[in-house]
């Protein structure tokens, strides 16, 4: 196994604040591309100036073992509870070997240490940020890219696991997504939407479901699951048929996200799995049954495919990525009920970045304190 560098970027860099919160929409047109944005701007954060005063300029490199790619780790936030990673796509927190695997269990089910992942990186960590009872806090799947926590002491950890029991059973939304979807999604925008996700067995594998209606027995047994989200379109590409969306939610398991974004006609760029239960007729999206929708290659639309495929900054690899990130980590009454809300953002990496911009979706409106 190679040496890689994992560059652990203490605190913020100027421009790198943790908090966006919506404010006003620009609307303007070019050509036929009709395009919306709504704005991001900056919002105040609990230990933010004193994590810039404490390490502003200061970076340090630690050259850990690891797979044969070359693996960044980003620190975006540090305070006396928790720390938080930009963690790249397709880098695993715990160590699952494959696609499959957290799919079909959630990453903290199984640690399994065959892939390079966060876990293994925590004794180093702990030893470079002064905390020996690092643990992870909030985890993420590997194939998405975005915030994840780490407890830094035995009581924020048990804080933190407090705050995430409380948001499932209370239908607190703390967590936002970007996704780049194929498709504008056909439903309420910006209100809570409320949808069933089932697992069931589908095409030889585990699937979800999405379900207008529960079944008390299906949630007893742990085979379904209550989906509070809101959906809210950021950019509009109409000519293409593409836009931005941000989805926020209080669980992601299950590639729920991924399964709700096809439900709405708007599967995510990328997504093999799901993306066949919406279809198009002469340009328009149709719903297709989960049970005459198999997994498989992703279909775009010629335009969108000729756009992708045309943007020589795009690798081929680039283009084939599941375009969804975890934005946005909210936490309110942590680490005791008197303490001010915490909102923690992570920057998209660079292949999401480009592509929004090879769609016509990118605006400096959206990232420019990113």
């Amino acid at each position: 196994m190679s040496k890689i560098m994992c560059s652990l970027l203490r605190g913020f860099s100027l421009n790198n604040p943790v908090n966006y919160y919506p404010v006003g929409v620009a609307i303007w047109k070019t050509c036929a591309l009709h395009t919306h944005h709504t704005g991001l701007t900056r919002g105040c954060c609990r230990q933010q100036a004193k994590v810039k005063d404490r390490h502003r300029g200061n970076s340090s490199t630690r050259a850990l073992s690891g797979s044969d790619s070359n693996i960044s780790c980003q620190v975006i936030y540090e305070d006396e509870n928790v720390l938080a990673l930009n963690k790249p796509q397709y880098f695993s927190v715990y160590g699952k070997s494959n696609y499959a695997e957290e799919e079909r269990k959630d990453s903290k089910d199984n640690a399994d240490t065959a892939t390079e992942s966060v876990s293994q990186l925590l004794p180093d960590l702990a030893v470079n940020f002064g905390c020996s009872d690092l643990e992870i806090g909030l985890s993420l799947k590997s194939f998405y890219s975005g915030v994840v926590l780490l407890s830094k002491t035995s009581e924020s950890k048990a804080s933190l696991d407090k705050f995430l029991s409380k948001a499932a059973a209370q239908k607190v939304l703390f967590m936002s997504y970007l996704a780049i979807t194929v498709g504008i999604p056909q439903c309420v925008y910006g209100v809570p939407l409320h949808s069933c996700v089932a697992r069931e067995s589908l095409h030889g594998l585990e699937m979800s479901v999405i379900h207008e209606k529960g079944s008390q027995s299906a949630r007893k047994d742990g085979k379904m699951m209550l989906l509070p989200h809101t959906v809210e379109p950021l950019a509009i590409n109409s000519d293409l048929g593409a836009a931005l969306v941000r989805v926020t939610v209080n669980k992601d398991k299950w590639g729920a996200l991924e399964a709700i974004l096809s439900y709405y006609l708007s599967p995510v760029l990328g997504d093999t799995k799901y993306s066949a239960r919406t279809h198009t007729v002469m340009g328009a999206p149709f719903p297709t049954s989960p049970l005459a929708a198999p997994p498989g290659p992703q279909r775009l639309p010629a335009k969108l495919q000729a756009c992708l495929t045309s943007d020589l900054s795009l690798s081929p690899v680039d283009r084939s990525r599941l375009f969804l990130h975890r934005h946005q980590v909210n936490l309110t009454q942590f680490p005791r009920r008197a303490a001010a809300p915490l909102a923690i953002t992570a920057t998209p990496p660079s292949h999401f970045l480009s592509t929004l911009k090879c769609l016509g979706l990118f605006s400096e409106k959206l990232f420019h304190h990113s």
